[in-house]
């Protein structure tokens, strides 16, 4: 797979939560919950997800908060396509709360 130059990178995070921002080569957002329990059931839920596409994120989890960070390490730590697919993905999840 191959990396996404700038543009590319720029266009493809406008098609996401607004929440979602791109910082070099790293494509993160941060979601907020009402109590651990619920952050909790979405970190399951973006982990199954994430075991289905083969694709793994960083997750930085709090109480009421969960750090989201992706990177293809495959292709040495670059973003590309499957990082906005993920993204895409956990974006569906939080629709359906």
């Amino acid at each position: 797979m191959s990396s996404l130059n700038k543009i590319e990178i720029r266009k493809l995070t406008k098609t996401l939560n607004t929440l979602w921002e791109s910082k070099g080569e790293i494509l993160k957002c941060e979601f907020k919950f009402q109590d651990y329990p619920t952050t909790i059931k979405f970190v399951n839920e973006v982990s199954e997800l994430a075991k289905t596409q083969n694709h793994h994120p960083t997750m930085i989890v709090g109480f009421d908060k969960v750090e989201i960070q992706l990177t293809t390490h495959d292709n040495g730590n670059k973003l590309t396509r499957k990082d906005f697919k993920l993204a895409k993905g956990i974006d569906e999840i939080t629709m359906k709360r």
